[in-house]
């Protein structure tokens, strides 16, 4: 299995460009933590640039958000 199996397409394929605009408006695209990770490990792999990692971290803090703005509301709801 490969990047591009598993979520779609392969980080390197936009990581490994010079300019950083591009990968950054991907990086808001990414719908799972998982696939932040990989990310991650792929932009470590290929040199760390600042922008990159803070565009991922970024991305995982608003997934991260996600789950327990739902579980809030399932809360909210039993509560009801």
């Amino acid at each position: 299995m490969t990047l591009a199996d598993d979520f779609g397409d392969d980080p390197a394929r936009f990581l490994a460009r010079r300019t950083t605009g591009t990968a950054v408006a991907r990086i808001r695209g990414l719908e799972t933590i998982e696939e932040v990770e990989q990310w991650i490990r792929c932009e470590k792999a290929l040199g760390t640039r600042r922008p990159i990692l803070k565009a991922l971290a970024e991305r995982r803090e608003a997934l991260e958000a996600i789950p327990r703005a739902e579980s809030e509301t399932e809360e909210v709801a039993a509560d009801a």
